[in-house]
């Protein structure tokens, strides 16, 4: 009796075998699916999806960074055992003669070594599962922020290349009016000169004219 009565308790206690039963009892023919319901609701995992997710996502995230690292303990050591990288590091502890310490050197040379095409880096967490759609977003505003810095600078220069040419265009017409002024300017100076002679020659008429008449009335007096 004491089991049954944890039957039942279990049975309403939880909201999808409460739901299965209640079918079962509108539906008593219907075995195999109302098996099936039952199943369904007894053993379905418990775990919100959420959590399976996050879960999952770190494991791999996990996986992944040890992995990480043991690709890179082994491209440090296939490189440090190389007769290129040893002779490379003996150059440079001569040339640093001490100022260097040597973890400090080889981290120095190694992130420089090239294994399987790829150059050594260290691993980072942000080149695991978990980080690569906050990369991504990042990726995506430095590449907006980049396009929109290119395209003010764009606009800054096709500003500048404005206002050059409109200086220029200035600059020009200053140009052609003070050209214009000087014509004007020497065509206003021919035109004295020119009266100036044209007087100087009437007056020098004028003075022999007189002096002419002058000369006559002498004449004509004696």
């Amino acid at each position: 009796q004491f089991q049954q009565l944890a039957k039942a308790y279990e049975v309403l206690s939880s909201p999808q075998l409460r739901e299965a039963y209640d079918y079962y009892l509108a539906h008593p023919n219907e075995q195999l699916y109302n098996r099936y319901r039952f199943y369904q609701a007894r053993y379905q995992p418990k775990l919100p999806l959420l959590h399976l997710i996050v879960g999952l996502l770190l494991f791999i995230t996990a996986i992944q960074y040890i992995n990480a690292w043991t690709l890179y303990h082994r491209h440090c050591r296939i490189a440090s055992s190389s007769p290129q990288f040893l002779a490379k590091l003996a150059t440079e502890r001569q040339r640093q003669q001490q100022s260097v310490s040597e973890h400090e050197l080889r981290r120095r040379l190694l992130s420089s070594v090239v294994v399987d095409g790829r150059v050594i880096d260290t691993p980072s967490l942000f080149n695991t599962l978990l980080f690569w759609p906050l990369r991504s977003l990042w990726l995506l505003w430095s590449s907006r922020h980049e396009r929109r810095r290119l395209r003010l600078m764009e606009e800054k220069a096709e500003a500048a290349a404005e206002e050059r040419a409109k200086a220029e265009e200035e600059q020009a017409r200053h140009r052609a009016e003070e050209r214009l002024r000087l014509r004007q300017v020497g065509r206003e100076r021919k035109m004295r000169e020119q009266q100036l002679r044209q007087e100087a020659i009437e007056q020098r008429t004028k003075e022999k004219a007189e002096a002419e008449r002058a000369r006559l009335q002498q004449k004509a007096a004696v």
